[in-house]
């Protein structure tokens, strides 16, 4: 009523719980209302889970290529924990005659935009990726993600098995 202009400032984020997130809202927001939408910890039963054992690193290897050669999938997602081991475990699947990419934090912007718009646009079927890929990364219709590398924290696992199983789909 005093004839001021009113206006609504709203901050929308994945990750509220963020430390600077807070001292961010407590300085720009009045009464701030908080609306959830899904949970973090949510329920993963549309994404069939498990492990494979592998003899050794040689086997591993070995293991992947079959279960890549012979699952029938549209889009995988390998995860490993270092670049290099990315870098290796691509060049092993195109000797074994996949398509595949790698995408690591090292690469420049151009090379990782490349990278993903292959997967997306199917030029190939199969991306290699440290955790960089493990957030953030939306592709359509991946429905395979390997851990290839058993994830440094329980967290990582949820954000990699979560690029499949998207929109109400399922993944393995």
């Amino acid at each position: 009523e005093s004839g001021e202009p009113q206006r609504q400032t709203l901050l929308f984020s994945a990750t509220l719980e963020h430390r600077g997130l807070g001292s961010i809202r407590k300085s720009i927001l009045n009464e701030p209302e908080r609306v959830i939408i899904g949970e973090v910890r949510r329920s993963y039963s549309h994404i069939k889970q498990q492990i494979i054992l592998a003899d050794d690193w040689k086997h591993k290897e070995k293991l992947l290529a079959k279960v890549l050669t012979e699952d029938t999938y549209k889009k995988a997602v390998v995860f490993t924990n270092r670049r290099l081991k990315t870098a290796e475990l691509r060049n092993y699947l195109r000797y074994c005659k996949l398509q595949a990419g790698a995408l690591h934090g090292e690469m420049d912007g151009a090379d990782r935009k490349k990278v993903t718009d292959d997967l997306r646009f199917s030029r190939i079927k199969i991306l290699v990726a440290t955790d960089v890929a493990a957030r953030g990364l939306d592709v359509p219709d991946i429905d395979l993600v390997i851990n290839f590398d058993v994830p440094r924290k329980g967290d990582d696992y949820v954000h990699r098995i979560g690029r499949t199983g998207r929109a109400g789909e399922t993944g393995t």
